[in-house]
């Protein structure tokens, strides 16, 4: 069966108001379309550019921002010991809302989906993602308090 990825847009609404933390799972999976390429070689002009029709998760983290800007900034995190099968990482959350988490799709993390953090009333976000056999792909479960 396939999961088809719906994006919804909404009102950000600090964490501390809501008394809650946040939590997501990425995605299994990313189905994709045909592509349009910001560049082409002049002997390729009217080519198509393909990407398989879904790419599977391989991984996610966070990072800081603007994500608009490639490669968006790296954010130290600290390893934490978990069960045997998953590795989870803690990261620090700034209050200046460039704090992105994000679901990385494809063998190298070609496509990624990022999700900003607003910083109010958040300290930290917790990445545990789970260390499957091939050729399943990973769970990333992501919580912020």
């Amino acid at each position: 069966m396939k999961t088809i990825l719906t994006v919804t847009a909404i009102a950000s609404i600090p964490l501390a108001a809501l008394g809650a933390e946040l939590r997501m799972q990425c995605p299994e999976r990313y189905l994709t379309r045909v592509v349009k390429l910001a560049e082409v070689p002049q002997e390729w002009q009217g080519a198509i550019a393909t990407v398989r029709p879904e790419l599977l998760l391989s991984g996610g983290g966070m990072v800081g921002g603007p994500v608009e800007l490639y490669p968006p900034a790296d954010l130290r995190g600290s390893d934490v010991k978990s069960k045997v099968g998953w590795s989870e990482t803690r990261y620090p959350v700034g209050s200046d809302g460039e704090s992105w988490v994000y679901c990385a799709y494809g063998q190298g993390g070609e496509i990624q989906l990022f999700r900003r953090i607003d910083g109010t009333g958040v300290r930290e976000c917790s990445v545990r993602t789970s260390l499957p056999k091939a050729p399943a792909p990973p769970v990333v479960e992501i919580v912020c308090r």
